[in-house]
């Protein structure tokens, strides 16, 4: 299974109209992704008020949202 950089990146590719191709994609991919570490007010408020997290307030939503961040850009991750 593709890891999601891959993923952001064939996605990227698509959208251009191009084959996937990992270099520049991936760089790319992987930017777009760091950009996305740490969300903007309108998510953290969806975050918290969404019935999963409605107990965990926004400070553990936040670190919870980093941690599958992180996870994503791991060399390491299996789908």
């Amino acid at each position: 299974m593709m890891d999601m950089v891959e993923r952001v990146g064939r996605a990227l590719a698509e959208a251009d109209g191009y084959a996937y191709d990992p270099m520049p994609y991936d760089r790319w991919a992987r930017a777009a992704i760091e950009e996305l570490r740490v969300p903007t007010e309108a998510m953290d408020r969806a975050g918290v008020n969404a019935d999963s997290f409605m107990s965990m307030g926004l400070l553990k939503a936040r670190h919870i949202w980093g941690d599958m961040i992180d996870a994503a850009l791991s060399p390491n991750q299996k789908g």
